[in-house]
């Protein structure tokens, strides 16, 4: 019935409703055990003398009262441990790999750094955006002193064209002189809206080019590659002073072991039973074989049926264990 004992590594702990019913019977069976021992004590003669003096007295015995109880039901399986999560780290930006900042099979922290890339290019990139975005902001500052100069002259040509039309009226000037000056008041209208147009342009342009220093200073950021998760370091694959693309070959893969699953696989007569108590988080205790004093304990996270043989049908649990 237990596991404890059991030389799998894998003790899944559960309490089934026949396992009641067994202690009932052991119970039962020793209160019977017990009633017969007691009647034929003291008058049984043919019985041996118990020890060296041929003592043939009664022998005690130890009663209970019979009652019913749940008792556990050990499941064993042999499992494999699994990470908690694998991550590829690969580099965002193509660059010469400059430097290393770990060895392999370290434990590392999640935001510490582990590459640097050559930055000197996109220092240099980043340099230029923020030069056309100050070049762009100049002119966006022409483009208003021009607009600001343009509407002033367009009101100034308004108003004389509009003296000009009441002289007209008067008979004082010709209406040829009226029609040019409403002609340039009108023309100093339309640059107005040319400048207020060049202005949109250039705020538009503006945008761009913090979008592109935005972009130029994500590109040096990413110059540096640091650990996403917490975990421990694999083999590096690949070495100092190679050129490495953006999103290409991994560069190292990091496995977060803590929490970490533990898989194993128990039998189709089982794994209805296991289902059914899903929501109870079932227990479970871990045990490296040959190191059976340091188990770790664990609860049961999923379970899945994964695969079907001729002979018999297995189905895969996963157990999550914490630090």
């Amino acid at each position: 019935m237990s596991g404890v004992n059991s030389p799998y590594p894998l003790v899944l702990m559960s309490r089934l409703v026949w396992a009641r019913i067994l202690v009932a019977g052991v119970a039962a069976v020793a209160a019977a055990a017990c009633g017969n021992t007691s009647a034929a004590g003291p008058g049984s003669g043919g019985g041996r003398g118990r020890g060296r003096g041929g003592d043939s007295g009664p022998a005690p015995v130890v009663t209970a009262k019979v009652s019913e109880k749940d008792v556990p039901v050990d499941l064993a399986a042999i499992g494999n441990v699994e990470a908690y999560a694998t991550i590829s780290v690969r580099s965002q930006v193509t660059g010469q790999l400059q430097e290393i900042s770990f060895r392999e099979g370290d434990v590392v922290r999640k935001g510490e750094q582990l590459f640097a890339l050559d930055r000197r290019p996109f220092e240099a990139a980043l340099a230029q955006a923020d030069a056309n975005f100050t070049r762009d902001k100049a002119l966006l500052a022409q483009a208003e002193a021009q607009l600001a100069r343009d509407a002033s002259n367009a009101e100034y040509q308004q108003l004389t064209a509009e003296r000009q039309a009441q002289l007209v009226q008067r008979g004082i000037i010709s209406r040829d002189a009226g029609e040019q000056v409403r002609a340039q008041a009108d023309a100093t209208a339309a640059v107005v809206k040319a400048d207020r147009a060049n202005i949109e342009s250039a705020r538009a342009q503006l945008v761009a080019q913090q979008a592109a220093v935005d972009s130029a200073r994500v590109s040096l950021d990413y110059t540096i590659i640091k650990s996403p998760i917490d975990g421990r370091t694999g083999n590096m694959l690949v070495k100092e002073g190679n050129v490495v693309k953006a999103n290409d070959v991994p560069l190292v893969n990091i496995n977060q072991i803590h929490p970490i699953y533990v898989s194993f696989s128990v039998p189709e007569k089982d794994f209805a039973e296991i289902n059914k108590r899903m929501t109870e988080r079932l227990p479970v205790k871990a045990v490296i074989n040959g190191d059976e004093s340091h188990p770790a304990q664990g609860k049961l996270s999923f379970a899945d049926n994964y695969s079907l043989d001729a002979a018999r049908v297995k189905f895969a649990v996963r157990t999550v264990y914490s630090p």
